[in-house]
């Protein structure tokens, strides 16, 4: 998942660098003495890392524009790629952000590296009330078996 501006040019450019490649790998197997498959098999990678980035620049892109109203997710864990996706969503850098909770711009980016994950619950709802989001969960219950 792509969480701030610099991680989105870096993937855009590896992204090229990527298409090069693929370019060089394709050019090469007209006349390279390696098995077939082996070719392709790096052909395919190759592609597959292409899609992979461009999904991830698309789905950037998309919460970049602002245009998205819910986040959807399946359950609580979810909650801090929901929190960075607001973030992204509203328009928000990490420093913005910090600056809404008196935090250095550092402190989100760590946060936002780790997933949130040894931040405390309390924070996560300062968090959410920063980025002005409302978050619900249901609460299923297993039914008891007699």
């Amino acid at each position: 998942m792509i969480k701030n501006e610099r991680q989105y040019r870096i993937t855009r450019a590896r992204i090229e660098e990527f298409r090069k490649t693929l370019d060089r790998l394709e050019a090469a197997a007209k006349t390279s003495t390696r098995h077939p498959r082996l070719r392709q098999a790096e052909i395919d990678a190759t592609r597959s890392q292409i899609e992979t980035m461009q999904q991830e620049v698309h789905a950037y892109d998309e919460l970049k524009s602002g245009t998205r109203t819910v986040l959807a997710y399946a359950s609580l864990e979810d909650l801090p790629r929901a929190l960075i996706e607001a973030r992204i969503t509203r328009g928000l850098t990490q420093e913005q952000l910090a600056e809404r909770l008196g935090l250095d711009r550092q402190k989100i980016s760590d946060y936002e590296k780790m997933d949130y994950q040894s931040t405390s619950f309390s924070r996560m709802l300062e968090v959410a009330m920063a980025l002005d989001i409302t978050v619900r969960e249901e609460v299923r219950l297993k039914p008891v078996e007699a």
